[in-house]
């Protein structure tokens, strides 16, 4: 008999700071901030709804279980990592749950931030992996925040 070896990836404390009324935060609410939506924010959205359209919302909470989905901010080579050893590397549910997570982070930058990119870049193909799309990402949007901020003169 064949045994299957699953490595949990979670982190044990995350810094998430809460904004709003003290009832929000009591409810462990993340509520925006004024200055607009932030790129953990956006990329945990675009998690969610990749997982729970993929898989449906049991699946998607299943694998929040065995996945710490907060790895894809904080390390995306290693949230990429994760789900490969919980589908397999040569899944075709992994392709389209990284496709799907790809695709709905290109379109949350795309309507909330203004931020688009080529279609090459958005590809699901092998050339652009997940983590470094995700780190294309990251950089975009720093740069868009910083184009936002007022000039000092």
């Amino acid at each position: 008999m064949n045994s299957v070896t699953i490595l949990l990836f979670k982190k044990s404390n995350s810094s998430t700071k809460f904004t709003g009324s003290s009832k929000q935060r009591a409810a462990g609410k993340d509520v925006q901030s004024e200055a607009g939506p932030t790129f953990y924010s956006i990329v945990m959205r675009a998690v969610d709804l990749a997982l729970a359209g993929t898989l449906g919302q049991s699946g998607a909470t299943a694998v929040k279980f065995y996945v710490d989905t907060s790895l894809i901010y904080e390390d995306p080579s290693l949230f990429e990592e994760s789900l490969r050893r919980l589908f397999g590397s040569s899944s075709e549910g992994l392709g389209l749950i990284e496709g799907r997570i790809r695709s709905s982070l290109q379109d949350i930058l795309a309507k909330e931030c203004s931020i688009t990119f080529p279609v090459e870049v958005s590809s699901t193909g092998p050339e652009v992996n997940l983590s470094q799309f995700v780190q294309s990402c990251k950089k975009e949007f720093s740069a868009k925040q910083v184009s936002l901020l007022p000039n000092p003169s």
